[in-house]
């Protein structure tokens, strides 16, 4: 179980404590967009700008990545996730709280980069097993916290879910910590000239070019999850 230390390690730990985190907040995200005055229709427009903030950012993510590095994509992304969390607990109204989350998606370009450092650092003979693990250990917190921000909710009202962003900071700022302390650089930097840089982000977004030429069962994966998401929104 050597393979457990390391990157892998930190990955597992970090991922276990967001999970604490957005187990607190993530199921009552749409109360509280209430409670600081937002419809139904304004919940929704959040949430798929947040989608689309996400979209226009991991994919120039990816490119990023390879020019400054996993590592320090990583430690950037979840530091300004850990100010996010600050943010929405002070937020004085819903289209306040929408330009946080607007941003606090965007952040998570790293996200091509933290499943880059993790598959690198998991042995080949290993890495159907890491996956699985890494995927199953953050969903234990969802099995009793959801409970508790509940009762913070219904106890104290929009006080209790500042309380509960709070603590959710918290918990990110401790993760931003541990990734900037323990995370170790598995990949060479490639070093690039600004406008080539800017350029080839700007290509990445056009991501249907290389639809074709995927294999099909990655085809298939895609437009299952494609397929998934719409029935989800």
């Amino acid at each position: 179980m050597s393979w457990l230390k390391g990157n892998v390690g930190v990955i597992a730990t970090s991922w276990f404590l967001f999970a604490i985190s957005s187990a607190l907040t993530f199921p009552y995200l749409a109360e509280y967009m209430k409670l600081l005055g937002a419809s139904e229709v304004d919940i929704g427009v959040a949430t798929s700008l947040g989608s689309l903030a996400n979209m226009l950012a991991v994919l120039p993510g990816g490119v990023l990545t390879d020019v400054i590095g996993r590592r320090k994509s990583i430690v950037i992304g979840t530091w300004g996730i850990t100010a996010t969390q600050f943010l929405y607990a002070a937020a004085l109204n819903w289209q306040m709280f929408v330009a946080v989350y607007v941003v606090d998606s965007a952040l998570h370009f790293y996200q091509p980069a933290l499943a880059a450092i993790l598959l690198d650092s998991l042995p080949p003979e290993r890495r159907g097993g890491g996956m699985m693990l890494t995927a199953v250990l953050p969903q234990v917190p969802w099995l009793f916290l959801p409970p508790v921000g509940g009762y913070l909710l219904d106890a104290m009202g929009l006080t209790g879910m500042r309380a509960s962003f709070l603590l959710s900071g918290i918990i990110s700022a401790i993760v931003a910590l541990l990734r900037m302390r323990l995370l170790v650089e598995t990949a060479p930097v490639q070093e690039m000239p600004t406008r080539e840089l800017l350029k080839a982000m700007a290509g990445s977004l056009a991501f249907w070019r290389g639809f074709k030429a995927q294999d099909p069962v990655v085809k298939y994966v895609l437009i299952l999850g494609l397929a998934v998401n719409v029935a989800a929104g």
